[in-house]
């Protein structure tokens, strides 16, 4: 089953515990827990976020590291064990990075991708992702008004915004660590703008760090791609415990 697919199957299991009704943010402690999946916090390595682990009585266990302070990374941490526990029986132990749950695609092309579209799938449901940003602007209140509501971390909340605005926008987000562009994914209208930024490219200039958007030089982001009238705004914030920053690009006409 695809990772989408599968979530919207366990998004039954969180209805059913509602009484019928979706209520955000989805608990995924709970649905573990409905599915006889124990949670708890663990001294796991630094180099470790979470665990799944099926021991040989069957038992199954979901382990995410104390160290994780805020609630929305934990919950999409447990999200992201769930979508292995759903899409990856084969596996009856598996121990995922920071890296592993920052590493988004659209179109999953490892165990990882895809037990993290399904958490962004599980967490934030298209359908009501759009109602949240219909008219909204580009920019990080959006985007932190998205992790509030369904519990989820920055990142995974401006990458599900990116990926449902409007075909009219054109943005995208990225993570930037000592000055080189980590990853990337942009919206349907910066594609067809013939504008993305490639994995590994080197930042030109210095980030603005105010979290609001500023205008900067769009010849030096995409000097190969001509476009009339249009600006490059770019906001950023910094993820100080991850020694990174994540980075949104929007272009304006």
């Amino acid at each position: 089953m695809k990772p989408a697919a599968a979530a919207i199957q366990l998004m039954k299991v969180w209805r059913v515990l509602n009484d019928g009704e979706i209520i955000y943010p989805v608990k995924c402690a709970k649905i573990a827990a409905a599915l006889n999946i124990h949670t708890a916090e663990s001294d796991i390595d630094d180099d470790f976020e979470a665990a799944l682990i099926i021991d040989e009585s069957e038992d199954k266990f979901i382990i995410y590291n104390k160290r994780i302070k805020e609630e929305g990374r934990k919950n999409f941490s447990i999200a992201h064990e769930l979508g292995h526990y759903s899409l990856h029986s084969n596996i009856k132990s598996i121990q995922c990075s920071l890296d592993s749950l920052q590493d988004m695609a659209p179109h999953p092309k490892n165990i990882e991708q895809e037990a993290n579209l399904f958490a962004i799938t599980l967490l934030m449901p298209a359908d009501d992702v759009r109602k949240q940003i219909l008219d909204m602007d580009v920019g990080f209140l959006t985007v932190k008004s998205l992790t509030e509501r369904y519990e989820t971390s920055l990142t995974a909340s401006a990458l599900r915004f990116i990926e449902l605005l409007s075909a009219k926008k054109m943005a995208a987000v990225g993570i930037v660590k000592e000055g080189i562009v980590k990853w990337c994914s942009s919206s349907k209208g910066m594609l067809k703008a013939g504008c993305w930024i490639k994995k590994n490219t080197k930042l030109p200039g210095i980030l603005p760090l105010s979290g609001a958007p500023v205008e900067t030089d769009i010849e030096a982001w995409f000097p190969n791609r001509y476009i009339e009238d249009i600006g490059l705004f770019i906001s950023c914030v910094s993820m100080p415990n991850y020694e990174q920053e994540l980075v949104l690009f929007e272009l304006r006409y």
